[in-house]
Parts: structure tokens; sequence; C-alpha cells
């Protein structure tokens, strides 16, 4: 019988690219943590990040002001007198 990994579902920021085979850093709650290397990326979308390690599911929700930077709403400038 295969063991189930944990899953982790954190709001915060990864602070560097994710590659195949490097440890993940991130932070959330002002804190930076590392993980152990990165076995598969499955999902790099602006809503959710999700990727494994050899023991882990990580699922990285970025906090809601850097979604608004990547997906800002269209905004109508007011004429000036």
């Amino acid at each position: 019988m295969k063991k189930r990994k944990l899953e982790l579902y954190i709001t915060g920021k990864l602070m560097s690219a994710l590659m195949v085979g490097r440890p993940a850093i991130f932070s959330t709650g002002g804190e930076m943590y590392h993980t152990a290397p990165v076995v598969k990326i499955h999902e790099t979308e602006t809503q959710e990040i999700h990727f494994e390690t050899s023991t882990t599911h990580y699922y990285i929700k970025p906090r809601p002001f850097v979604l608004a930077v990547l997906n800002p709403r269209r905004q109508t400038l007011a004429a000036c007198a």
C-alpha cells in the first residue's frame, strides 16, 4: 500500500522560481521556509501554485494584493477641467 503524502495549503509568496531538484523557498506569516527538493511541479497558475516534494504536496495561494497586481481591473480616467 502506497503511503499518502502530507498536503499543505498555504497563503504566501514564492521567493524564487520553482525548479525540479531544488528546494522551494516561500514566505508566509512573516517567516521564510525552505522545502525538500521539488520532485514535480503540477500547476503554476496565478490563483494557485501546486508542487510536490518527496513527502509533501504544497498548494500556495498568493496573497490578495498579489492577485490585484496580476489581474488589474480596467479603470477609466476622469476628464480634467
